[in-house]
C-alpha cells in the first residue's frame, strides 16, 4: 500500500517487514505523524536507558553521540535495536524481525537458538495474516539496493579487517557484521557501534569522535551528495576507531610474543 510518491519521507516504499508494521500500529493511531514519531522515539530511548543501566552502564555515552542525535531527529528505530541487543538473548528475535539488517548485528552480539526459534514462530504467525509479505518486502528492498552500502567496500573500508582477530568476542562479531551488512549511509545506523567500547572512557571517546565526524561532514560535504558523502567521515572517525579498539589487545599480544626473549635450551652432555 505504501508506495513512493512525494517529498521526504514519502519518496520511498516501505522497507520494513510486516512485524515492524505491526509494532507501529499503536503509534499509527496518533493523527500527528511528528507526535507519533516523538512518542515512538521517546519510548525507544526509555527502553535503551533501561537496558544500558541494567546490563552495561558503560554504554551510556551513546546518548551523547552524533548518531543518536540524528536518530532522534528522524525518529529512527536503531536505538531500539541497540536496546534489544543489550537485553537477554531472546529479545534479539524482535530485532531480527523489525529490521533484519541491523537486527542481524544485534543478534550476533548475543546469538542464541532461542532467538531464532522465537523469530521463526512469529514469522509463521504473520504469514497467517499476510502470506505474501516476505516476497513483497524482498521485492521492495532489492528494487532500491543502490541506496545501501557495505562499509567494508567503501573508501578505506578495507582497514576494518584489522578487527578480524576479535571475531570470537561479541563485540568483534557485531562490528564485523556491521562492516559487512548493507545499510543506509546516513548516521543513525552507527548507533550500534556503541556495542564495541568496553569501558566508559572508550565510549566517551567514540561519542566525541562522532561529533568531529558529523561537523566535519556538515562543513565539507559536496553539494548533491549529502547522504553518500557521510561514509568517509564515518569510516575513518567512527568505524576505524572501533576496529582499533578490537584489534589493539591482539596486536599487543603478538608484539609481546615477538619481543619475548627466547630461553636458551640447556645443553645435555652426550653420554659416553
Amino acid at each position: 500500500i505504501i508506495q513512493p510518491g512525494g517529498n521526504y519521507p514519502f519518496e520511498n516504499p516501505l522497507f520494513y517487514p510486516l512485524p515492524a508494521a505491526i509494532l507501529s500500529i499503536p503509534f499509527g493511531l496518533i493523527n500527528d505523524p511528528y507526535l507519533a514519531g516523538a512518542a515512538f522515539f521517546g519510548l525507544s530511548s526509555t527502553l535503551l536507558a533501561f537496558a544500558v543501566l541494567r546490563y552495561d552502564w558503560k554504554k551510556f555515552p551513546v546518548f551523547l553521540s552524533a548518531p543518536f542525535f540524528v536518530s532522534a531527529s528522524v525518529a529512527q528505530i536503531t536505538p531500539l535495536i541497540l536496546a534489544l541487543a543489550l537485553m537477554p538473548p531472546a529479545w534479539q528475535s524482535l530485532a531480527l524481525l523489525t529490521k533484519p539488517t541491523s537486527g542481524l548485528a544485534a543478534f550476533l552480539y548475543k546469538p542464541s537458538a532461542r532467538s531464532i526459534i522465537i523469530a521463526l514462530v512469529l514469522v509463521l504467525l504473520t504469514l497467517l495474516w499476510i502470506p505474501t509479505w516476505p516476497i513483497e518486502w524482498l521485492t521492495a528492498t532489492l528494487a532500491t539496493r543502490g541506496h545501501y552500502f557495505i562499509p567494508l567496500l567503501s573508501t578505506g573500508g578495507f582497514l576494518l579487517l584489522m578487527a578480524i582477530p576479535a571475531w570470537r568476542s561479541k563485540e568483534g562479531r557485531t562490528f564485523l557484521g556491521m562492516s559487512l551488512i548493507p545499510h543506509h549511509p546516513y548516521w543513525y545506523e552507527s548507533v550500534l557501534l556503541w556495542l564495541v567500547p568496553q569501558t566508559l572512557r572508550q565510549s566517551l571517546g567514540l561519542s566525541l569522535l562522532s561529533w568531529v565526524a558529523y561537523f566535519g561532514w556538515l562543513i565539507f560535504h559536496p553539494e548533491g551528495e549529502i547522504i553518500n558523502s557521510t561514509w568517509p567521515w564515518q569510516i575513518f572517525l567512527v568505524y576505524l576507531p572501533c576496529a582499533v579498539l578490537l584489534a589493539f589487545p591482539h596486536m599487543t599480544q603478538v608484539a609481546r610474543n615477538f619481543l619475548k626473549p627466547v630461553k636458551p635450551t640447556p645443553h645435555t652432555p652426550h653420554p659416553e
